[in-house]
């Protein structure tokens, strides 16, 4: 008699398995062909940029981890600000004529009330690209090639593409129409009832007008029109909302950063490492048209960090380049994108730079020791047929702080105390210039004094007087500046 609990024969016990749909891939193969102008356009066929596999919450978290280690050791050939020597290296390059301009800017620098980390890392920032740009003017590819091996730039990584598991179960993937953007925009921007806005001009999508921003009850009618005309050429790159770090914070009412938020925050909870990485509680909701690009760019609007980019509808290209030649690319493309082109193709030529196309519910991970540039590709072109048909090529975005050098930076610029110029003394100075400053401080102090004693001032008429004739001098410049651009 057979028991009712026996086990089944062998065949009898095989699992039928269920098929499977497969998964997405990484990126987008084709290289598509990206308008530099409304003339111009380039086929991206560089190198393609690695992919690293994720799977898992900790395995995400440990490759921040490692990654950050990585960008601090090397940060002195990197880091946009006047402390990394990369800098200095560029400053001791400067003529007399470019220094001068520089000690200009210094000086507007040391009267600019700056008592916190992020503004002083923003106007260092700014410091530093102006004396890369000023170091780039008139300078050959093969010089800034020789300037990024000298740095090892080369070497550094700019960004990688991102697959596995925790990818599959994260990446978002969704039809973005005018109809449904539009309420997105509308929550996001509500308190200063206008979006961000840029319109690249058409002879050259490396140059943009002049408004970079669009009232909310003019936004649907402008985008209709450039989707009906096949124009394009407009994005949204600051259409943010910035979640305040409880738990129980109010949310954006848009689920697209919801989600992601919800995905970090888990992360954050279940596998913190908060000496290696730190979320910025600040999420993006990049939207664009085709052909829009966004120039070479290192981003250093915050301290250094990671951005991880989700690709949610549409495609882009990210086109990574060495620090230096892609800061070299857009000084030229913004110059011209004939010249740009002719660029783009030598570099493909010598074999420098990868690129990443990504398409809906794929993801990558940029690093802040690289440059990137951003396309939007159009449909149109026969060449770009394997890409998606979109209207909007849609990004949820999130940065992520490499933290160790962070607080390196953090600890340089806060040494001096509030209201101490010391933190923006950013150029060396021999012992006679040294002396010539200590000099003109004395007969100014002097002057102010005898000034004083003359017009029988108080301490507090004498700083009212001069705030009335900063605040002249600030609106006849502003005044000047308009001008200048009419």
């Amino acid at each position: 008699m057979a028991l009712e609990n026996a086990r089944p024969a062998k065949a009898a016990r095989r699992v039928a398995l269920t098929a499977v749909a497969p998964a997405e891939p990484s990126s987008i193969a084709h290289a598509p062909t990206v308008s530099l102008s409304d003339s111009t356009n380039f086929e991206m066929s560089f190198k393609p940029a690695a992919t690293v596999a994720v799977h898992s919450m900790a395995e995400l978290s440990s490759l921040l981890k490692a990654s950050a280690q990585e960008v601090h050791q090397t940060r002195d050939a990197w880091a946009c600000t006047p402390r990394a020597k990369w800098i200095a290296a560029l400053i001791a390059d400067l003529r007399d004529d470019q220094l001068e301009q520089l000690r200009l800017r210094q000086r507007t620098l040391q009267t600019t009330a700056a008592d916190d980390f992020g503004t002083r890392w923003e106007l260092g920032s700014q410091f530093a690209s102006a004396v890369i740009e000023l170091w780039l003017d008139g300078r050959s590819l093969d010089e800034v090639l020789e300037t990024c091996r000298r740095f090892g730039h080369e070497k550094l990584k700019c960004g990688v593409i991102l697959s596995g598991a925790l990818i599959r179960e994260w990446a978002a993937k969704e039809d973005v129409t005018l109809a449904s953007l539009m309420p997105m925009v509308a929550s996001l921007a509500a308190k200063d009832k206008s979006a961000s806005l840029y319109r690249v001009q058409r002879a050259n999508h490396f140059k943009t007008e002049g408004n970079a921003s669009a009232q909310l009850d003019e936004l649907e009618a402008e985008l209709k029109d450039r989707l009906d005309s096949g124009r394009g050429g407009c994005g949204s790159l600051n259409t943010t909302f910035h979640y305040a770090e409880e738990a129980d914070a109010a949310e954006s009412a848009v689920p697209l950063l919801d989600g992601l938020m919800h995905q970090l925050d888990d992360l954050q909870l279940m596998h913190p490492d908060p000496s290696s990485w730190r979320l910025n509680h600040r999420l993006y909701l990049i939207w664009k048209l085709q052909g829009y690009c966004t120039p070479y760019h290192q981003d250093v609007h915050v301290p250094p960090h990671f951005t991880l980019y989700n690709q949610v509808d549409g495609a882009s290209t990210f086109h990574f380049l060495p620090l230096l030649v892609g800061l070299f690319a857009t000084h030229v493309g913004r110059r011209s994108a004939d010249e740009l082109a002719v660029l783009l193709r030598t570099l493909r030529e010598r074999g420098v730079g990868e690129v990443a196309t990504l398409g809906p519910k794929q993801m990558l991970l940029i690093f802040p020791s690289g440059a990137h540039g951003v396309f939007v590709p159009r449909t149109t072109p026969p060449a770009n047929a394997p890409l998606p048909r979109f209207d909007f090529s849609v990004i949820r975005a999130a940065e992520i702080f490499a933290w160790p050098t962070h607080e390196h930076y953090e600890a340089a610029l806060m040494a001096e105390g509030e209201g101490d110029a010391a933190w923006c003394s950013f150029l060396p100075m021999s012992d006679a210039e040294r002396e010539e400053e200590e000099r003109r401080s004395r007969r100014f102090e002097e002057h102010q004094a005898a000034l004083i004693d003359e017009m029988r001032l108080t301490r507090e008429d004498w700083l009212l007087l001069a705030m009335r004739m900063q605040r002249r001098w600030e609106r006849e410049r502003a005044t000047t500046a308009s001008s200048e651009a009419t």
